[in-house]
């Protein structure tokens, strides 16, 4: 599987040589950036023990559409204290007239004590297509999210953009909806019940939404019923605000989820329970230079 992902990333620092974009005549540019968000929320999917990120990020954006990135997400929490996860991107943007759409692929290196809910998954390969409609736009993506096994994961997004005092402050909302197989949530619930205790606790994450820890000293592989089940996982209320004052972007988002369709738990071929859903607010802050 990670050769796949070395061949894939090959592929793409080529394909944008051989590629047209009718933005080409816009100029290249670095964007440096700094951002915090109070979570890691996947899917609608959240470990009970919160992962607020600092995350700093430097991008490169060329005229042809091509671009790259990579970033660092540090730990915050009090005794949590770490990289927890590195992020290396290759991709490519295209616009024409009302339609747009890109390729990208990612490299994710989590930290081997990382809670987060999709630290198994080391790489993605994500496409997508947008429309804009003048009063709104409708994007769809489709991914492949790589571990040991495969998840498809696809969404769409509409989404409202207005521009206030001569288009310096940006105002987003925007609805969002995920469907996807859970073959990376299979392999968190089993990192949670290998890393349980004689007592039922966890020496890192206390399971999603807390609830894992109804497994009292299961110490069989644990398996979730709809793993390879594609379907919807969750809704998404979002809003986010942009202000540009010459080269520098300062962003704050708010989102709500609301994650559907439980998982149920089983353990050496008996169900355990299954899993409680909970809404989860998000937020974070964003502060970003462009070097032209």
């Amino acid at each position: 599987m990670k050769k796949t992902l070395l061949i894939l990333l090959f592929v793409l620092m080529v394909f944008p040589l051989i590629s047209q974009n009718e933005t080409s005549g816009e100029k290249s540019y670095v964007k440096i950036n700094l951002k915090y968000s109070s979570d890691y929320v996947f899917m609608g999917r959240t470990d009970s023990l919160a992962a607020p990120y600092l995350s700093p990020s430097i991008s490169y954006y060329h005229k042809s559409g091509f671009y790259t990135r990579g970033s660092l997400s540090y730990l915050t929490t009090a005794d949590q204290n770490r990289i927890d996860l590195s992020i290396v991107s290759l991709g490519y943007d295209a616009t024409s007239k009302n339609l747009y759409g890109g390729i990208g692929l990612s490299a994710y290196f989590f930290n081997q004590e990382s809670y987060a809910v999709p630290s198994s998954l080391f790489g993605f390969l994500d496409a997508y297509l947008g429309y804009d409609f003048y009063w709104f736009e409708i994007n769809t993506d489709l991914s492949l999210g790589m571990s040991d096994n495969m998840d498809v994961f696809t969404g769409i997004e509409v989404i409202r953009i207005f521009y206030l005092f001569d288009s310096k402050l940006l105002i987003t909302p925007s609805f969002y909806t995920n469907a996807a197989t859970q073959n990376y949530y299979n392999e968190y619930y089993n990192t949670r019940n290998s890393k349980m205790t004689l007592g039922g606790g966890f020496t890192k994450g206390k399971g999603a939404n807390g609830n894992i820890n109804n497994v009292n000293n299961v110490q069989e592989s644990v398996t979730l019923e709809e793993a390879s089940k594609f379907q919807v996982l969750d809704y998404e209320f979002s809003n986010s605000a942009t202000y540009r004052l010459k080269n520098w972007r300062i962003n704050a988002t708010a989102k709500f989820f609301i994650p559907v369709n439980a998982s149920t738990v089983t353990a050496d071929g008996e169900t355990v329970y299954e899993e409680e859903l909970n809404n989860v607010f998000f937020y974070s802050f964003g502060i970003g230079y462009i070097i032209k």
